[in-house]
């Protein structure tokens, strides 16, 4: 643990060591131990991903970037980059899906460069990390000895990027959303923090144009960015010592103030997350305080994986029982309890133990967008990725505020023993953590194990077991999902394309089914059994919730082709190249060409 210095004498003799330190010998102490600290954590976390740069693409990776025609760039033109960053499936999140395209364009569908990106963004994470707990801890504490605060930071940077929990956030190809939003976040509340400390006016406006670029960076990779200036709005609430800071402070406060108000303003109108709030839950089967009292439990459920990130408590699918009231189940109102709790105390310590108060409501503030109002689902374990620098801060921060025992680099005493052994079982278990992620079908057994009575578990595991040609288990598991959930409609679906057998969908009620492609997939059994008439619905149904599918377009003219309806066949192959979005040589364009050629011929 560190020794705060004592006062009198020796605190001056300390501090004129701390300040040679600084101007002369740290370049023979301080730099090379700066860069010893950065080497093991590089070290640590390799270890950790060294057996995730080969594992497969999973679920939303499909969707976002294998089948995503948009990000499969073929040049480097603005054409083709604007195409990238402002297709529909980009949404709000252009810099992430970029970044898609250039690994696309660089490397192609190999999927190795695409894990290196993100382990090179994690790794940046863990050093940021560590400069934002330095920093932090340094203006906090100067009565600490420089080298000793480093080992702290050291050792919450290393907890932190090494915590099984950032699997999903890491080895999850599409979930560089999280870690690059993560990563622009801390560069500019680094860069704020400086901006405010700096005395020399051109470093201040370099600081200053670093915060606003790596802010609007963050904002346009994932949603979650956009709790940033009340982050710093805290901050600068934190610095606050005396009546005479608050005066030199207030307009900077009012200021984040003003900005966080305007932020939310926007992003509830550019996002329309009224719209969207409306809409979305009526797709759902919780309600929005529903989904608020369920997230209290779902925070807590989070904080214990963290706190005991054992491989049967992680999954990519939680099956979480949502809260029907306060009381229902007990423990909503526990969790609820011990989260005002938790913000009662960063109140409280606020002064006696700013750097754990402060990221305690670092934890909470940042969980926020993703765990309130928004009609999302309950639980990710990658949403934790950005909180979880606060948890780790205030595990371990006993080593600053009850220090007992000196150390030094080179004798360390027994809580830094028992957090490098903490940090070594933390790599092993992620380590064992990636394994599972080798492909669908271990990742998919792998949370059926923990939830053996989920039926979405075991629709995934089918359609994993069809992609690798296992048929007869995925016929058993898509049986399963049925049994399990007797009105599930995508269950159903599935096995009927798998056995091509229309009598799985035949009482199917079409009021019930949400998803266009579902009603593609009918419209796909139909016509294979000659059924032309429900092919037809099918395909209107798909349309008629998705306008713009154009897949749907061509199938529905061919159905038209074979019922001899050519005036409706030619304007759906009309409509599709209309729609078609991707490239103008794909066969279907081509074929959908030659039948309105031949259809117009025919007049």
């Amino acid at each position: 643990m560190f020794l705060p210095m004592k006062k009198g004498k020796k605190k001056l003799n300390k501090n004129r060591s701390r300040s040679a330190s600084q101007n002369g010998l740290g370049k023979s102490t301080l730099v090379p131990q700066k860069w010893a600290l950065l080497g093991l954590l590089l070290l640590i976390n390799l270890l950790a991903y060294s057996n995730s740069f080969t594992t497969g693409w999973h679920f939303d990776d499909l969707s976002n970037i294998v089948n995503n025609r948009d990000v499969h760039l073929k040049d480097l033109s603005g054409t083709s980059l604007h195409s990238a960053v402002t297709t529909k499936i980009a949404g709000t999140r252009p810099i992430a899906y970029l970044t898609f395209a250039l690994n696309y364009y660089f490397s192609g569908p190999d999927i190795v460069p695409y894990h290196l990106v993100n382990f090179t963004i994690h790794l940046i994470n863990a050093i940021l990390v560590y400069a934002l707990v330095v920093m932090l801890a340094e203006r906090w504490h100067p009565e600490i000895a420089r080298s000793q605060l480093r080992v702290f930071s050291l050792l919450v940077a290393a907890l932190w990027s090494t915590s099984p929990l950032q699997t999903q956030a890491v080895t999850y190809i599409v979930q560089r959303m999280t870690s690059l939003a993560a990563l622009f976040f801390l560069l500019s509340t680094l860069c704020y923090i400086r901006w405010r400390s700096s005395e020399q006016p051109a470093e201040r406006w370099g600081y200053l144009a670093g915060c606003l670029l790596c802010a609007i960076l963050a904002f346009a990779t994932k949603e979650n960015a956009f709790i940033l200036p009340a982050i710093l709005l805290v901050y600068e609430i934190y610095c606050i010592k005396g009546f005479q800071q608050l005066r030199s402070r207030a307009r900077f406060i009012g200021l984040l103030a003003f900005a966080t108000l305007g932020l939310i303003v926007f992003g509830i109108h550019h996002y329309r997350v009224i719209e969207r709030i409306q809409d979305d839950y009526t797709g759902r089967d919780f309600s929005m305080g529903e989904r608020v009292l369920t997230e209290f439990r779902v925070v807590v459920f989070h904080l214990s994986q963290l706190l005991l990130p054992l491989p049967s408590r992680l999954s990519l699918h939680h099956e979480f029982d949502k809260s029907r009231s306060i009381l229902v189940p007990p423990t909503t109102l526990l969790s609820l309890l011990l989260i005002l709790g938790c913000s009662g105390a960063a109140i409280f310590w606020k002064k006696k133990w700013p750097l754990v108060s402060f990221f305690i409501v670092w934890f909470f503030l940042t969980l926020v967008i993703e765990s309130s109002i928004l009609p999302l689902e309950l639980i990710f374990e990658h949403r934790v990725y950005l909180p979880s620098i606060g948890f780790f801060a205030v595990l371990l921060s006993p080593l600053v505020y009850r220090a007992k025992l000196s150390i030094t680099l080179g004798r360390f005493s027994l809580p830094i023993m028992v957090a490098s052994l903490a940090i070594c079982l933390s790599v092993w278990m992620t380590y064992e953590r990636n394994k599972v992620w080798q492909d669908d079908t271990t990742l998919w057994l792998d949370a059926l194990e923990k939830y053996p009575s989920s039926f979405r578990i075991q629709n995934n595991l089918a359609t994993a077991h069809t992609q690798s040609g296992r048929m007869d288990l995925a016929e058993s598991a898509f049986r399963e999902s049925i049994r399990l959930n007797p009105r599930g409609i995508e269950a159903r679906v599935n096995l009927a394309i798998l056995c091509l057998n229309v009598l799985w969908v035949q009482d199917v009620d079409s009021k019930d089914v949400k998803d266009p492609y579902v009603f593609f997939n009918l419209g796909v059994i139909y016509a294979k059994e000659g059924n032309l008439a429900r092919a037809t619905e099918s395909y209107r149904f798909a349309l008629n919730q998705k306008p713009d599918y154009a897949e749907a377009y061509f199938n529905l003219g061919l159905v038209y082709l074979r019922t001899q309806d050519y005036a409706n066949a030619r304007n759906c192959f009309g409509a599709f190249l209309k729609m078609w979005e991707g490239d103008q040589n794909d066969r279907l364009v081509k074929d959908a060409q030659n039948y309105v050629a031949q259809l117009s011929n025919s007049r």
